[in-house]
């Protein structure tokens, strides 16, 4: 029999076969996607489907879930951003005119919709711990200057990528302020920003030393977290009702 982790178990409600089957594709294809430097060039499409497989398994998850009873309609939005940034990874993947645009767009309307899903979740009225206001501040301090190092480079593409950076700024301050009974979800948006600092430096200032791995690694555990620590929420709100 397939099973699923104990977390993600408990992030779905009685899983049947196909969720447990969409876990091991989601899983399978992130592994995939690591290997194809190691493989022979392949086109763009083929590369591009292995790469939707991780996030895309986990979009169907979530998309599944929503439709289940007791499930709130936050569930439905969570599989519609991780299906838009599996839209993202397809033209991140490609290599079509103004692919890095179309992925990037599809990426900031991902990162909206999380905001407004932790947003969703802050304790009102609102009264963060110190740890809480000091992570923030942190991560504004980073993004000021990160934006300002990575500016010179960026010619054209400087208006949407400052704008990109300050939505994916603002989400993960978002998740560090949401009431979530798990980790996860913070952690997950942490390394989907660490994962894109890591794409913004390798495409804009030079490549550095396995970069690809770390891209790629941070942002599929990332969504991971994201996704099965708002099932694990999302769950255990539909048993109380």
């Amino acid at each position: 029999m397939i099973r699923t982790p104990n977390h993600l178990r408990r992030a779905l409600r009685d899983p049947d076969t196909t969720d447990q089957l969409l876990w091991i594709v989601s899983m399978a294809g992130a592994i995939c996607y690591l290997l194809v430097p190691l493989m022979a060039p392949m086109p763009d499409l083929i590369r591009g489907g292995v790469k939707a497989l991780g996030v895309g398994a986990l979009a169907l998850i979530a998309l599944r879930q929503a439709g289940r009873p007791g499930r709130s309609r936050d569930t439905l939005w969570l599989g519609i951003a991780l299906s838009l940034s599996c839209l993202g990874d397809i033209f991140l993947a490609g290599r079509m005119r103004n692919a890095f645009i179309y992925g990037l767009g599809s990426f900031l309307l991902a990162h909206l919709i999380y905001f407004g899903l932790f947003a969703r979740r802050w304790r009102r009225p609102l009264r963060p711990p110190m740890i809480r206001l000091g992570g923030s501040l942190a991560l504004l301090t980073f993004s000021l200057f990160f934006s300002r190092w990575l500016a010179p480079t960026l010619q054209g593409l400087a208006l949407p990528v400052m704008i990109y950076i300050c939505a994916i700024t603002l989400m993960v301050v978002a998740a560090l302020w949401a009431n979530f009974s798990t980790r996860l979800v913070v952690i997950g948006a942490t390394l989907f920003m660490i994962s894109d600092s890591i794409l913004a430096v390798e495409r804009f200032r030079g490549g550095m030393p396995l970069s690809g791995l770390l891209i790629w690694t941070t942002y599929y555990l990332g969504q991971y977290g994201i996704a099965t620590g708002f099932l694990i929420d999302s769950h255990r709100e539909a048993e109380t009702r």
